[in-house]
């Protein structure tokens, strides 16, 4: 039984971190776009900031090219990412296979089969603590989900992520990989390293300057 139930854990860990990695890669994908429409200067091969000037013609040539493409694109990388992010917070009765609450009943219902799970323990007790701290923002998360992406045919206006941050959204997923870390080290297994996350970043930093490059030709 304690072999079936670690298999269990490990399949539902594996399904969360590779939801994790999908919403870095979103993020970083989003910003790319951002960049390319609101205006991004290359000094050199290692340098890329934000510039200030509206009318510069780089960016509006940029902005010309891009068109409605980008807006398109942007929505649907928007809307990706919050459905991701929703489906890791859906409560077990939904039965998401990459959903952490599914992952924490499974590990709540088989301490008893475990030796030593005090650390265990503690990491289920922070997550469930940092839960109720950011209830209200995974609660908006959902709605949006919900009321705003779940039905094509939703006419209403959304305005759920009008405030919403991405320092919020960073919030949620540093909890999520705070999580998978703890448990992830019980199981002697590799969670979501930050060599991994970097790797992609230095991946997206490099596509975004033959982009710019290619744009700007």
């Amino acid at each position: 039984m304690k072999e079936a139930v670690s298999n269990k854990i490990k399949s539902q860990l594996s399904k969360i971190i590779e939801a994790y990695f999908e919403l870095v890669r979103l993020e970083l994908d989003n910003f790319r776009l951002v960049l390319l429409i609101d205006g991004v200067k290359i000094d050199n091969e290692t340098l890329v900031h934000v510039t200030t000037s509206g009318c510069d013609d780089k960016i509006n040539k940029r902005r010309k090219l891009l068109g409605e493409t980008f807006y398109s694109q942007k929505k649907d990388i928007t809307d990706s990412f919050f459905l991701t992010l929703a489906k890791l917070f859906d409560e077990p009765k939904r039965n998401q296979p990459n959903s952490i609450p599914v992952m924490v009943s499974t590990i709540s219902k088989n301490y008893h089969i475990f030796e030593k799970t005090e650390k265990l323990k503690v990491a289920i007790s922070t997550y469930e603590e940092s839960l109720i701290k950011n209830i209200d923002l995974i609660n908006l998360i959902k709605e949006h989900r919900d009321k705003c992406l779940a039905h094509n045919d939703n006419k209403s206006q959304c305005n759920h992520l009008d405030s919403l941050s991405t320092n919020e959204t960073r919030r949620l997923m540093d909890i999520i990989k705070n999580l998978v870390n703890s448990v992830s080290s019980f199981f002697d297994l590799i969670g979501i390293s930050e060599s991994d996350i970097n790797k992609m970043s230095n991946e997206s930093f490099k596509k975004n300057t033959e982009l710019l490059k290619t744009l700007e030709k």
